[in-house]
């Protein structure tokens, strides 16, 4: 229960820094003059989505073979047949 509010205060704080990045200066308030600052904004997280997904594609064997418990050297578990 503590890591989903955990994730829902950084999820928040996040929010806000998005948030304050695509402000609009004052006295801009037509559509298409604020575009350009949504648009640099979206791009930047689509670029850190993308190293994300990247960096865990590269770590994903390894992390699976942590999770699965297994080691560098093959060992038969304790009570199966050797062949």
């Amino acid at each position: 229960m503590g890591l989903w509010f955990l994730t829902a205060a950084i999820a928040g704080v996040l929010a806000g820094y998005v948030a304050a990045l695509t402000a609009a200066p004052a006295g801009i308030s037509a559509p298409n003059q604020t575009l350009p600052i949504y648009s640099h904004v979206f791009l930047e997280i689509g670029i850190s989505t993308a190293i994300v997904a990247l960096i865990m594609l590269a770590t994903a064997p390894a992390l699976t073979r942590v999770i699965q418990g297994e080691s560098q050297s093959p060992q038969s578990p304790e009570g199966s047949p050797s062949l």
